[in-house]
Order: structure tokens, then sequence, then C-alpha cells
């Protein structure tokens, strides 16, 4: 890998420099001004080597993180404000980049105090909406279904969140303008064939057999909301093995928000090492405190994108400004 000129983005809620594109495309933004953080190409197998045991995934100390990704790259998430990739052989573009948008930008916004939900959110009413749940739940497809209704995108896989530093609302600051989507999302949402570069592939297994590969891909999305909304609430979508086909809303307890939050944060895993368990506490209560956070149960047999979607703009609309 050879360095590139440097391109400027505005993503994530910050300025950033890198010699890695970003995305597909041209920089969003390429005004002057101070970067709040930098990627670059670097070598970084002496570190990993001396730094790491056998098996390790990453390593954590208070103020970076080595994440390690066979037959992809070696990621240094360093200060919240520096990104080094150091790629292992000659791994595809897409590959690279999916770490590094989502793992590698989750731990350096929790270096940096916001707090990174698992997730997707887009743009009713003005205000932002997350949909956020545990990998598989359906939160990519049903974001693409808003999306093919006229709804803005703001960021998929990680919602930063910001929390106000006194009185205020929390905000949602928007990421990069596209999607990543499995090949089962593509084929009902009627996308299959619209020839998407792939960028991970995982082995579907039965008693221990292979039976398959799952495949996913990223789609640039469009309209891209390009900067920070209010956070409007939280959708928690579930999959239930006990539901007659019919999506439902359900209002849960503030204590069951808090733990939902928590459950739903971005790379929770570095959380204790970081150090941050205390500021993840305070920050969840303070969000579950100031957001409305309702679980929007599917059933997991059928999956009724139409329903869902309807669903959440009912209640939004029901809700005064």
């Amino acid at each position: 890998m050879t360095a590139m000129n440097q391109k400027v983005y505005q993503a994530f809620g910050l300025l950033i420099t890198s010699e890695i594109a970003l995305t597909g495309e041209e920089a969003l933004w390429a005004d002057a001004g101070e970067a709040d953080a930098s990627i670059h190409w670097g070598d970084l197998s002496e570190m990993w080597s001396q730094l790491s045991e056998p098996e390790e995934r990453y390593v954590i100390r208070d103020n970076f993180v080595l994440l390690h990704m066979p037959h992809t790259a070696t990621y240094l998430i360093e200060d919240g404000c520096r990104i080094i990739v150091s790629p292992i052989g000659t791994p595809p573009p897409e590959r690279i980049r999916l770490y590094l948008d989502g793992y590698c930008m989750g731990a350096l916004l929790l270096q940096r105090g916001i707090l990174p939900l698992h997730g997707t959110a887009v743009v009713i009413e003005g205000k932002a909406y997350g949909i956020i749940g545990r990998s598989g739940a359906g939160k990519s497809t049903l974001a693409k279904a808003f999306l093919d209704h006229g709804y803005a995108f703001l960021t998929d896989d990680v919602i930063p969140v910001r929390l106000p530093s006194g009185e205020g609302e929390a905000e949602v600051l928007p990421a990069l303008p596209e999607q990543k989507l499995w090949q089962e999302s593509l084929r009902q949402l009627g996308m299959e064939d619209r020839g998407f570069h792939p960028i991970y592939e995982r082995e579907i297994k039965r008693d221990d057999v292979v039976t398959g590969k799952k495949t996913k891909y990223k789609i640039p999305v469009e309209p891209f909301h390009k900067g920070p909304l209010p956070l409007g609430g939280l959708f928690e979508l579930v999959k239930s093995d006990h539901m007659d086909g019919s999506a439902a809303l359900v209002p849960v307890s503030k204590v069951e928000q808090l733990h939902i939050v928590m459950r739903h944060t971005f790379n929770r895993e570095l959380i204790h090492p970081l150090g941050l368990l205390e500021w993840h506490f305070r920050t969840a209560s303070s969000l579950a405190g100031m957001t409305s956070v309702q679980v929007l149960q599917r059933s997991s047999a059928t999956f009724t994108v139409q329903e869902l979607l309807q669903l959440i703009v009912s209640e939004v609309e029901e809700v005064p400004a």
C-alpha cells in the first residue's frame, strides 16, 4: 500500500485528514482548518509482535487500542486523534475500510468522550432517530426502507451521540453516506443485481458444518444529511420467536432503557480496559433520562419492513414537538 495525497472529510462530528479514501467518492468537504483526527498508513508489525500474546485480536492501554485482523490489517487508535493502518499482504480497500469505519472509529469516539451506539439513524420531522439492536436484527434494512420513502440518512453501523455539557438535547453526528447491507437484504429490497462490491463474507454453519456463505455489501445512500441533529428517540429492534407476524412497539421502564443504551454501545468490550466504566454509566444514564427509548419487536419468521416503518413514523408524529 502506498500513501495517497491526504483528503479532508467531515464525518463522525470530526474534521479528519486521511491518506485512505473513506468513501468511494471524493472527500465530502475539503475546507481548510485544523483537523480533529488523522488517518495514516504505517508499519505496526513490530509493535504488535512486542505487545500481543498468541491468538489475541487486540491490545489495550490507557491511551491506545491495537486491533489485529488476520489477512487484513493491524490498526492503532491513539489518543482519540490518530489512526494508523498497517496492511497485512494486499487486502482489498473495502476490507480495510470495513474495520476502519466501524471498530476503529467506534474506539476513537470512545476515547473522545462521544458515545457510539450500534445501529443506524435516519431523519424524521427534523430530528435524528436511531434504530439500534444486535447484528442481524434488520437495522440497516429498515433504514433503507426509510430512504426509499424519501427520509434522509445520517449514519450506519456506528451512531455517534454527543451529549450536551449543560442544558440541551443529545445530538447525533452524521458519519458517511453509505450503508452496509447483507445479500438477503438486497434481495428483499429488489437490489440484488446492481453490481455492488462485497466487503465481508461470513460462513453459515449448521451442526458445525459449513452450509454456505453470507455476503455483506457497501451501498451509497441518498439523501444524506450532512449536519448534526437533535436525537429524537431510540428504537431497539428485536426479533421474537413468539409473535404471529405482526410488529409491535413496546414501552419499557427507565431502568430497562438504561440497560438498552449500555447493551448497544459499540465496542462495549473496550470500556473497562480503557477505564471508562464510570463515564459509560454516567453517559448512558443521562441519555436514557433525556431520550425516549422503546423496543420495536418483529417476528423472527417474517420481516415486515413497511409495518415497522409505519410504527416508527406514527409514533414520532404523535409526539408533540
